[in-house]
């Protein structure tokens, strides 16, 4: 799974008031998940509540997993074993099946990075076990976040969680980046301390899980920030080398689209002249000529992207 997972579970085990009552888990309590094993599986996160009346797990998935129903059933009976043990010792075995599992009161929760409403209505209907056998536990989606509620919130990984509600799904992808910086910005002010490369870093980790980490980069690079780039042991890349090869991934999209646009507004092949000077154009350049195809139409537009050679200059 990644970074991604080391970040969800940081904003759970910071507190984070937001998701942990979106989750509907205790804001504290975490036990060590070194003891849950079941074939050599280990729970992402495990806690219970400051009464020891309820025990949460949660489990984090960024793709469609058909066995998952079967790796939460073994995650039930580890638990439920594992608990039992440690509360009741020897005892244990002698207590009913029926008072045991009332008194560590397990809810597990299978907490979906991604997925839209056709894959939640799917897995909520589904049974894999047949008749007769039925293992219950909760799908939630950070799609289903609410918007404004983890928007407006003081914690900098609520703010970053915001983008993945389907509210934000309906700005567009540039803004909702653009406005989700700010928003740190404005939390962290204008030094950059470690507490805000932190929030940053995490930002670039989980807006690759929507496709949005080219135009976080770009927004960097925009702002001058450094940050390093990392993974759950070291850095990947030096950040000029990343923030390079970000802008030009990103710069090539555009060229890709623009160019696809023009042909397909002319029912014809790009002349030589203008594929050399697309070839050569800035990212910016590129971004005005699409405006300008759309306002004035192709003769126009590119006539005057012809004649703009000062337009012309390095990529950004």
């Amino acid at each position: 799974m990644g970074d991604y997972d080391i970040v969800i579970k940081r904003a759970l085990r910071q507190g984070s008031d937001q998701l942990c009552h979106f989750l509907e888990i205790p804001t504290s309590g975490d036990l060590d998940t070194q003891a849950v094993y079941e074939h050599e599986r280990r729970a992402d996160l495990l806690r219970i509540s400051e009464d020891k009346k309820s025990t949460h797990q949660v489990e984090f998935q960024t793709r469609h997993d058909p066995l998952m129903p079967f790796r939460m059933l073994e995650y039930f009976t580890t638990i439920v074993r594992t608990e039992g043990q440690v509360r009741y010792g020897d005892n244990f075995r002698s207590k009913s099946t029926r008072n045991a599992l009332r008194e560590i009161n397990l809810h597990q929760t299978v907490l979906h990075l991604t997925g839209g409403a056709g894959q939640r209505q799917f897995l909520r209907s589904s049974n894999p076990f047949g008749m007769g056998t039925v293992h219950r536990y909760r799908n939630r989606y950070l799609s289903e976040i609410p918007y404004n509620q983890f928007r407006h919130s003081d914690g900098a990984l609520d703010i970053i969680l915001s983008l993945f509600s389907e509210d934000a799904a309906h700005f567009d992808p540039v803004l909702i980046v653009h406005d989700t910086i700010e928003a740190l910005e404005a939390k962290f002010g204008s030094e950059l301390t470690s507490d805000k490369k932190i929030a940053y870093r995490n930002l670039y980790v989980l807006s690759t899980l929507r496709g949005l980490s080219l135009i976080v980069l770009e927004r960097y690079h925009q702002l001058e920030l450094t940050i390093d780039i990392v993974n759950e042991a070291n850095v990947v890349k030096t950040n000029h080398q990343l923030l390079k090869d970000a802008q030009d991934a990103f710069r090539q999209a555009k060229l890709s689209r623009l160019k696809s646009l023009i042909e397909q507004i002319t029912h014809g092949p790009i002349e030589r002249t203008l594929d050399e000077r697309l070839q050569e154009a800035s990212f910016l350049t590129l971004e005005d000529l699409h405006d300008d195809l759309t306002i004035h139409g192709p003769e126009v537009a590119i006539a005057a992207f012809l004649d703009k050679r000062h337009a012309l200059g390095p990529t950004r």
